[in-house]
């Protein structure tokens, strides 16, 4: 197995994303503090195979630290929740929670369902875990009109709620059961989004022709539900996507840019939705930032993200010079390597090293 990129030195503040190599899902490690104190936040766990690199990672955690202060289980795909169950075993080796974040049968109908569907939330149960700790063991959704919900982590980190909407949870119910069994807790099953994908992977180059190629929203009902955040921590921003629709990121942007009176929302990283997918990732919603580093985790296998069209829409629309950031090279996305596509288009692209899997985004911060 290739190692893990090693720790470096700290600056007086941090705020680090590292994309640990989650098959076609998500796995973000997120490490924030100062030079006294490490904090740590898990967000989701890839597919089954991630579940080692997640250990790994709590093995190098030093023993008195051994603490995330949240772990957040962003919806029931098996390429996010596909390593959780494996790596909750850490619980019982002393790795403890602040609490843990996750929307699940009880939160989506008002009952328990089926065995099958209550399988993580019965490991959450069972391991004494917290579990939506923050809204008093209620669903994690934004509710209120007028304000999106903000909880801020201990170590001084501000999330603010981005999705779902009550009526993604509302939407998930009747297929809860279908989408558990397809989706997530059976050993070796995959996600089948043939039926949300169109047409076929595209093989063009041409920019401008892929950014402003027509866009249709994802609509499956799982992926709906994701929960998103927005991060702020020392003047450092960044959006988690999870595989959230882009129109609910849109509308949930456009209400902070009201409420703090801007125009665009200035982010140090956007961690994009579904992993590149052209159906969440709309040009309008990225003109609604001001971003410079854009995150992909995905090693393409079995949908082929990112999509060509959702890369062509960064570089088009995702400000001056972005820098695109993949925690695998593959055969989807190793175009973006090409030194003339870069300097005719303006963007940067970043690979892991040779030797080393997944990928660190360390986020300039401003000391206290």
């Amino acid at each position: 197995m290739p190692s893990l990129p090693k720790p470096k030195a700290r600056s007086a503040t941090f705020f680090d994303i590292e994309m640990l190599p989650a098959g076609h899902g998500d796995a973000l490690w997120i490490e924030y503090g100062d030079a006294g104190m490490c904090h740590r936040v898990l967000i989701d766990c890839g597919t089954q195979q991630t579940a080692a690199h997640l250990m790994r990672r709590v093995a190098q955690m030093p023993e008195n630290q051994q603490l995330l202060e949240l772990f957040v289980m962003s919806h029931i795909d098996s390429d996010h929740i596909g390593g959780a169950l494996p790596f909750l075993r850490a619980a019982k080796q002393g790795l403890r929670f602040g609490d843990v974040w996750f929307n699940g049968w009880r939160h989506v109908s008002g009952a328990l369902g089926a065995r099958q569907g209550e399988i993580f939330s019965t490991a959450i149960q069972d391991l004494e875990l917290p579990w939506n700790r923050w809204r008093d063991g209620s669903a994690i959704v934004i509710e209120d009109a007028s304000a999106l919900p903000v909880y801020t982590l201990p170590g001084g980190m501000k999330l603010t709620l981005l999705s779902p909407l009550p009526q993604q949870l509302k939407k998930l119910a009747p297929v809860w059961m279908q989408e558990m069994k397809r989706y997530g807790l059976e050993p070796g099953s995959r996600v089948d989004y043939s039926r949300f994908l169109k047409g076929t992977p595209s093989t063009s180059t041409n920019v401008d022709e892929l950014a402003d190629s027509p866009f249709s929203s994802d609509a499956g009902a799982p992926n709906g539900s994701s929960i998103a955040l927005l991060a702020e921590f020392h003047g450092t921003a960044a959006i988690l996507g999870a595989d959230a629709y882009a129109p609910v990121l849109m509308a949930s942007v456009e209400r902070l840019l009201q409420e703090r009176k801007l125009e665009r929302l200035k982010i140090d990283a956007f961690k994009v939705a579904h992993h590149g997918s052209q159906n969440n990732l709309s040009a309008d919603l990225l003109k609604l930032l001001d971003c410079r580093h854009y995150l992909l985790s995905s090693n393409g296998d079995h949908f082929g993200h990112p999509d060509r069209q959702a890369v062509a829409r960064i570089i088009k629309y995702g400000g001056k010079q972005p820098t695109i950031h993949f925690n695998y090279r593959s055969r989807y996305n190793d175009v973006w390597s090409r030194p003339d596509l870069q300097e005719k288009y303006s963007y940067a692209a970043r690979f892991p090293a040779v030797d080393a899997t997944g990928l660190a985004v360390s986020l300039k911060t401003t000391p206290a």
